[in-house]
C-alpha cells in the first residue's frame, strides 16, 4: 500500500500547479469489519494513512469506515456536490472488498446479504455509478484508487460456483481521470 501512496503523491505533485491548487476534494473509504464475509486487516489503516497525506497536500476529505451502503452512496454524493461546486481535483479511495461481475466492478459495504450473484446490484455499490457521478463533475481531475482486487469472498455461497471472476474488472477511464488498482485487472493482491 506505501508503494501506491508514493505513485499517488507523484501524481499529486504532477498537479501541484495554481490550476489544480484551488480546491481538492477526496473521498476515503475503509471497510474492514464485514458481517457475513472475511474481514479485512489492513483497509482502515490504509484508509486513516491516506487521509493523512491527502491532509498534508490540502485535499478536503470526506472519509467513512466500516461503511453500509446507504453510508457509501450518501459519501459519493456528498464528494461529486463539492466536485460540481468548484473542486478542481477529486480522489476517490477505496479499500475493502471489491467483485467483478460480467465487467462491472461492486465495491462491498460491510453490511450485505448476498445470496446469489443477482444481489449484488441491490447490494453492493457499483463502482461505474461513481464514475458516472465523477463524470457530472466537469473538468476536475478525477483520480480514482481501488485497493480492493481482492479474491472473490462470496465463491463458496450458493450461486456463486460459476462466479470465478478474479480481481477487479477493468474500467475505462472518463476523460480528466486515472484510475488506479491495487493489481492489474483480472488478478487478486495480497492485504
Amino acid at each position: 500500500m506505501f508503494r501506491y501512496i508514493a505513485v499517488f503523491i507523484s501524481f499529486i505533485f504532477l498537479f501541484n500547479t495554481p490550476a489544480y491548487a484551488a480546491s481538492r476534494v477526496a473521498l476515503v473509504i475503509g471497510n474492514a469489519n464485514y458481517q457475513k464475509i472475511s474481514r479485512l486487516n489492513n483497509t482502515i489503516n490504509d484508509a486513516d494513512d491516506m487521509e493523512q497525506v491527502l491532509r498534508e497536500l490540502d485535499f478536503e476529505v470526506i472519509k467513512v469506515t466500516d461503511g453500509t451502503k446507504r453510508q457509501m452512496l450518501d459519501a459519493v454524493y456528498e464528494f461529486t456536490q463539492k466536485l460540481q461546486r468548484g473542486g478542481q481535483v477529486g480522489l476517490f479511495y477505496f479499500s475493502g472488498h471489491g467483485v467483478q461481475k460480467d465487467g462491472r466492478n461492486y465495491l462491498m459495504p460491510v453490511k450485505t446479504n448476498i445470496r446469489t450473484a443477482a444481489d449484488l446490484e441491490f447490494e453492493a455499490v457499483d463502482a461505474g455509478r461513481v464514475l458516472a457521478n465523477l463524470k457530472q463533475t466537469g473538468d476536475a481531475l478525477n483520480i480514482i484508487i481501488l485497493d480492493a482486487c481482492r479474491d472473490n469472498p462470496f465463491k463458496g455461497l450458493l450461486g456463486f460456483k460459476s462466479f470465478g471472476e478474479r480481481g477487479l474488472a477493468r474500467v475505462r477511464a472518463i476523460s480528466s481521470s486515472i484510475v488506479a488498482y491495487a493489481t492489474e485487472p483480472g488478478n487478486v493482491a495480497i492485504e
